[in-house]
């Protein structure tokens, strides 16, 4: 790692060409983050688009993809961190890609701060360099104070826990426009995803159905495959609905688990999309369940009625809702098992054997999910 951070400092002092031209944005992280501040990147774009500047996303790869399909930005590059972190000739081909643009402006949104999109901004070599003084996440405080210095600007925010959709709606008002109301994203003009021919031959069209997503970035916080098999006989024997179960790759196993323990009728459709099918999926459905996952971000964006199995390790960052202008979408419901350890980042001060989720979420009851659940279907 020093090696690299050695060729960053040596590829930031090369020689560049400054222009007036656009403004590349660095928004690197999970794809639910990526959901969470679109609002604020329609504000954050169209202030720039106003005068008279591209805008450029440099994405993660994981999305990247997905982003192209948005009438938000100019152009979306997408970046492997994988790859940018373990390839010499990689890094130094996107530093070189950077350089070659010569943005006038790079903006840096994500309020925790890595060294990794430190680097890119400063690789980026724009005049005007922007980004939150971010929050203490960083375990090596010096370092920070050392790449604050690489930015021309840093935004402050409230100290504290404060709901993301909030923090990116503060971010968008001191940068981009003073009088912006921190909203839901909307997904539902911007979701030109189909959902797979497959898919039809599984589920015909029209035939109603809802969703479980039970995996998660973490199993710690993963409710049981078994309470999901409990709660899918719930929804049959209510509705008559079949279930869709799906998730990214790295879900297949807890979506087959799932599969296995249930008596009633589900698909499994883990791993058998892209972002983009699986938001057409989503949008179609009349329920979703799932963990804290940016699938559930997705379906409440598009307005798709969603329950959120939520533990307390990030709780009020990214789940319960919190927004400053409402529309006629519901907010995304929580089930929650109130614990005073909450906050902890997922660094549990109980015994977890692997494979098991934390109590916070193991403790949250069948009934609890239910009573939600009914009040929407």
């Amino acid at each position: 790692m020093a090696l690299f951070q050695l060729l960053d400092q040596c590829l930031a002092r090369l020689p560049f060409k400054q222009n007036d031209g656009g403004v590349v944005i660095i928004r690197t992280d999970g794809i639910g983050d990526f959901v969470l501040w679109l609002d604020a990147a329609h504000a954050l774009a169209n202030y720039y688009h106003h005068r008279g500047q591209t805008v450029t996303l440099l994405a993660s790869s994981a999305w990247s993809e997905w982003a192209t399909e948005f009438d938000i930005f100019d152009e979306v590059v997408s970046i492997d961190r994988s790859r940018f972190d373990s390839d010499m000739g990689y890094r130094v081909q996107i530093a070189m890609g950077l350089r070659r643009r010569a943005f006038a402006a790079a903006i840096q949104p994500i309020y925790s701060r890595r060294y990794f999109e430190d680097i890119l901004l400063l690789l980026s070599r724009a005049p005007e360099r922007i980004g939150w003084a971010g929050d203490l996440s960083d375990p090596y405080p010096r370092m920070k104070r050392i790449r604050d210095g690489w930015y021309t600007r840093l935004v402050k925010s409230y100290v504290g826990p404060r709901m993301e959709i909030l923090r990116n709606g503060d971010f968008a008002r001191q940068v981009a426009e003073p009088k912006y109301l921190a909203r839901m994203p909307d997904l539902r003009s911007l979701n030109r995803g189909q959902v797979p021919e497959s898919f039809r031959s599984e589920m015909p069209l029209g035939e109603p159905y809802y969703v479980l997503c039970p995996g998660a970035s973490f199993e710690i916080k993963r409710w049981p495959e078994a309470n999901y098999a409990e709660l899918a006989k719930l929804i049959f024997m209510r509705t008559g609905w079949r279930g869709i179960v799906c998730g990214g790759t790295e879900d297949r196993e807890a979506a087959a688990s799932l599969c296995a323990a249930a008596t009633a009728p589900l698909l499994n459709w883990a791993g058998r999309t892209s972002i983009s099918e699986l938001s057409a999926i989503l949008s179609q459905a009349r329920l979703l369940v799932a963990n804290d996952t940016g699938a559930a971000h997705i379906a409440a964006a598009l307005g798709t009625p969603t329950v959120c199995l939520l533990g307390g390790g990030h709780y009020g960052r990214f789940f319960p809702y919190q927004v400053e202008k409402t529309d006629n979408r519901p907010l995304p419901l929580t089930a929650v098992h109130a614990m005073p350890c909450f906050g902890c980042h997922w660094k549990c001060i109980f015994p977890v054997e692997p494979g098991d989720c934390g109590p916070c979420i193991g403790e949250i009851s069948i009934d609890q999910v239910w009573t939600l659940v009914s009040s929407v279907v």
